[in-house]
């Protein structure tokens, strides 16, 4: 079976979405009868490209000219326009390619003119869909500018949405989508997570960091967008006894990048808030892409201080790796997974109360109770069986012509 994976980002650019998307399709290719091909958006790059990763083809869909004037010209009055003649311009591009390519079904992670050129495409020719919502959006529906008050298209018949929280899930339903809408957490790779030795967790730390079996250190993975709140934990170390320490990490903004966060210009910033704190000797700053693996089980304590989070993949890492965690409590993906005093605590955005629940959490971390949180974790998100149940919605959608799919009648069927 062919699958056209459609992404808004993809490899090389970081995204969560991205590199799950990869890594999940890779591991379908070698379990079971599939092979897949990309075509991705991208925020940080401006020029279209086809390459391979893996032995896979990817192809990049950008319209430059428009990119950069919009670019230029995208904080002015014409920003609306501007942003929907990107949009108008790379869907056409992309609807473009698609109709040159063969394939089965069509995968979608995010939003962006290729996923929108993408099922559009698939609702017009009745192509199955697998649409996955990586973001915490108001509509499960994606639309050309002004389509929504033109036409409409339906979600119900060979599709199956999948909504990585349960608050995303709800969203659908609101939206009367419920039979098809899957509603998971993003798979752990359980043969790579797991609750290390004293012995590997030291030796990683060591090769990250200047800190040893003394200190207690907290550990934060994230590309450096505003909204993943770096700076917070910054005022957190702050208010914490010497002996505490932090390890931040994670991929800059590209250059062209038109969200807000730290790029390679405005870096130091960040270290230079360190600096003003006095915390610079007990604090780790670096950019670029990580193993989260060695990080994670570097930590004694993992930190989550994002909002708009649709759900984050390292909380569920780390919990298997038997780190707890401490986490915005106002974000509704992490309340779904941080049980207080068993695997971690969620605390509101407030550097005191999160340098009272830190000293208590650290005081509070067991063998068993880490065994226990990466077991149960486990148990829901590996991704074995994550991945057969991938496998299992490919088929039935392949198989089936232009029904309406009820997720838990394929996902029970042996």
């Amino acid at each position: 079976m062919k699958v056209l994976i459609v992404s808004s980002k993809y490899l090389p650019e970081y995204s969560g979405s991205g590199l799950r998307a990869h890594n999940t399709y890779m591991r379908l290719s070698k379990k079971f009868d599939v092979n897949f091909q990309v075509i991705t958006s991208s925020t940080g790059n401006y020029k279209s490209k086809t390459y391979e990763i893996n032995g896979i083809q990817i192809q990049r869909i950008i319209s430059r000219k428009i990119r950069i004037i919009n670019k230029i010209f995208g904080k002015s009055i014409f920003k609306r326009l501007l942003n929907a003649l990107v949009i108008i311009f790379e869907y056409r591009n992309v609807k473009k390619e698609i109709k040159n390519k063969k394939f089965d079904l069509i995968h979608t992670f995010g939003i962006s003119p290729a996923t929108i050129a993408a099922i559009n495409f698939s609702r017009n020719n009745k192509i199955p869909l697998i649409m996955e919502i990586v973001n915490p959006v108001k509509t499960p529906y994606q639309f050309l500018p002004l389509q929504k008050y033109i036409s409409k298209y339906d979600l119900s018949k060979s599709c199956i949405i999948v909504a990585i929280s349960k608050s995303i899930g709800i969203m659908c339903n609101n939206y009367n989508l419920k039979d098809n809408v899957w509603i998971r957490p993003n798979p752990i790779d359980e043969k790579r997570f797991n609750v290390p030795t004293l012995d590997s967790k030291y030796k990683s730390r060591r090769k990250l960091s200047d800190f040893n079996s003394e200190d207690i250190v907290l550990v934060y993975v994230a590309k450096y967008l505003k909204r993943k709140n770096h700076t917070f934990l910054l005022d957190v170390m702050s208010k914490l006894p010497e002996k505490y320490k932090l390890i931040l990490a994670g991929p800059l903004l590209e250059k062209n990048d038109l969200v807000n966060g730290y790029k390679i210009d405005n870096f130091y910033k960040l270290e230079q808030k360190a600096k003003d704190l006095r915390i610079e000797k007990r604090v780790k700053i670096s950019h670029g892409f990580v193993d989260m693996k060695d990080y994670l089980i570097s930590a004694d304590i993992s930190c989550f201080p994002s909002y708009n989070e649709a759900m984050g993949t390292p909380l569920l890492e780390s919990i298997a790796c038997g780190v707890p965690v401490i986490a915005n409590k106002d974000e509704k993906s992490f309340q779904e997974w941080i049980n207080n005093h068993e695997n971690g605590y969620l605390e509101i955005l407030d550097s005191e109360k999160w340098s009272t629940r830190i000293q208590e959490l650290s005081n509070k971390i067991t063998k068993e109770k880490q065994v226990n949180m990466s077991k149960k974790i486990k148990k829901i998100s590996s991704s074995g069986k994550i991945d057969l149940d991938y496998y299992k919605i490919i088929k039935k959608l392949h198989n089936s012509k232009n029904e309406k799919p009820n997720i838990m009648e394929i996902l029970t069927d042996d």
